[in-house]
């Protein structure tokens, strides 16, 4: 079992609402790219981007870090400020193993079902939609 651990920032950063925007950029794009026909690896990547951003985002505002780059590890510094609930942290969880974004392996060659769009496109939304949530009781959703 991952234990819940995070580092707590002396201070709130300033940028956090950067973190948002870009989160919200990268959204956009997935969006587009589902519906130019773009492949599923594409879609991971732009997907995995957006995630991690919003999370980071949200993370930053509540002056928390993440003790890895995993979703696992943002999830686990998220716990307590966000509503990520099982599904969710299911479909982050799977987005980690479709392809190892830290794999030193140059050679290898990643592929993805291309039937797992839906639910990359599915696991996007429901992030977003628990970060603006978690953001709007706060009333600190960045414009």
């Amino acid at each position: 079992m991952h234990r819940a651990t995070h580092r707590r920032l002396d201070m709130k950063p300033e940028h956090w609402d950067s973190f948002y925007k870009e989160g919200i950029a990268y959204c956009d794009r997935a969006m587009v790219g589902n519906k130019n026909g773009y492949t599923a690896e594409l879609l991971h990547g732009i997907v995995s981007m957006a995630a991690e951003k919003l999370l980071m985002a949200l993370l930053l505002y509540h002056n928390r870090m993440p003790e890895g780059h995993t979703f696992i590890d943002l999830v686990s510094a998220a716990a307590g400020i966000c509503d990520i609930d099982e599904s969710l942290k299911s479909d982050l969880f799977l987005i980690d193993e479709m392809i190892p974004l830290c794999s030193l392996d140059p050679a290898r060659s990643w592929k993805i079902d291309p039937s797992l769009k839906p639910r990359i496109m599915t696991t996007l939304k429901k992030t977003r939609n628990a970060v603006d949530n978690a953001l709007c009781d706060r009333n600190t959703v960045a414009t």
